[in-house]
């Protein structure tokens, strides 16, 4: 399976996802979250984006935490404990 082609757009959000000091950082548009979940991969089932907003959902062992949408509070949801 091949997730759809289209880019992400750069944005706050997306600059701060892509730059966390994580072990795996995804980044799709809602169109591929929905292939990749028909692929097999449910993390990403019903993951959209909040009111047409870039959105983050922060996972650990495949449990989700609420979405967020501003990079300040990403990059505090980031910071190590």
């Amino acid at each position: 399976m091949t997730p759809g082609t289209e880019a992400v757009a750069s944005d706050p959000l997306v600059d701060e996802a892509r730059a966390a000091p994580t072990l795996l950082t995804v980044v799709v548009t809602e169109t591929q979250a929905r292939e990749w979940t028909e692929g097999g991969f449910g993390l990403l089932e019903g993951r959209v984006s909040s009111n047409g907003r870039s959105t983050a959902y922060l996972c650990t062992d495949f449990v989700c935490r609420l979405p967020m949408v501003e990079p300040s509070d990403l990059e505090l949801a980031l910071r190590p404990v």
